[in-house]
């Protein structure tokens, strides 16, 4: 953990940079170490951190993770965590002036034009989460959270949050958090500390590279691939009849037969006449002698 003397260092920086100075010593010494216990969980990750304000829990990040960046809508906040970054030469430490919002959409927008995107695999937020509005705190959800394997949540626990008003969720409680994260399939663990007035989150999940064929090692490693997958072709149901009989669908027709209809391989029934299940033959106009006995079912 940072030492007294120097932070005063960095905070006597901090104080030109800013109208204040939100990470003062008296609230990281109580703070801090709750975080420190769990530090290892962004060991060679790629981590965003929402909030950062002046850096110093990028700082404590940076000098385990792979990569780090920090966000923030603050201007004189990033100004400070610019600084932080200078004074400590943290070189895998980005930071950027962007409310969570605008930096989800510009990644999303990079992506659909192809272009490449910040590799994240982690997410942290100390005592922000609950700053969000519910639009908000769904983008990370539907953006970040199938690309993470690791998020570390900090919050308060005040009874009268003043941001109730348009966070619907109410993240300023663990509960709540831990139900915010279980509904998007993390496993959850959380520890009060000792005074009570705050906690930490620990959420983990297992996620499967698309690039790793099928040998995923419980996180992604990074990525600017969207994590949607394309969807299944539409299967049209056939009736294939002969004579104008339904055939079985245990039967197997001989494809030398005099009207050419080819075998139907690993068919299975649903309704009556409906061939479902396996590789189908595509029955040509030219085998069937045209359109004859053959009707075609869009599933609908």
């Amino acid at each position: 953990m940072l030492d007294k003397a120097t932070h005063a260092k960095v905070e006597k920086i901090w104080a030109k940079l800013g109208p204040g100075v939100y990470q003062r010593w008296n609230r990281l010494e109580t703070r801090m170490p709750l975080f420190l216990k769990y530090i290892d969980k962004f060991k060679g990750k790629n981590v965003i951190e929402f909030g950062c304000n002046a850096g110093i829990y990028g700082y404590e990040i940076a000098k385990v993770a792979q990569s780090y960046i920090g966000v923030d809508q603050g201007d004189y906040y990033i100004a400070q965590a610019q600084a932080t970054k200078k004074f400590f030469d943290m070189n895998n430490a980005t930071f950027k002036c962007k409310r969570v919002k605008a930096f989800i959409r510009d990644c999303q927008k990079a992506e659909e034009r192809g272009e490449d995107t910040p590799k994240i695999n982690a997410v942290f937020a100390t005592f922000v989460l609950y700053h969000l509005n519910d639009k908000e705190t769904d983008l990370i959800a539907e953006y970040l959270f199938p690309k993470c394997g690791t998020v570390v949540i900090m919050t308060r626990t005040s009874k009268r949050s003043p941001w109730r008003k348009y966070n619907g969720r109410k993240l300023h409680e663990i509960k709540n958090v831990e139900k915010y994260l279980e509904e998007n399939g993390y496993q959850c663990e959380s520890e009060m500390h000792v005074s009570k007035k705050f906690g930490i989150t620990i959420a983990t999940k297992e996620i499967v590279d698309d690039n790793d064929n099928g040998k995923g090692e419980g996180d992604r490693q990074g990525t600017n691939k969207s994590t949607r997958r394309p969807r299944s072709p539409r299967v049209s149901k056939r009736r294939v009849r002969e004579g104008g009989e339904v055939l079985p669908a245990e039967r197997e027709v001989d494809a030398e037969r005099s009207n050419g209809v080819l075998p139907q391989a690993q068919a299975g029934v649903g309704t009556e006449g409906d061939v479902q299940g396996g590789q189908r033959e595509m029955l040509s106009s030219e085998q069937t002698g045209g359109d004859e006995g053959v009707e075609e079912q869009e599933e609908t």
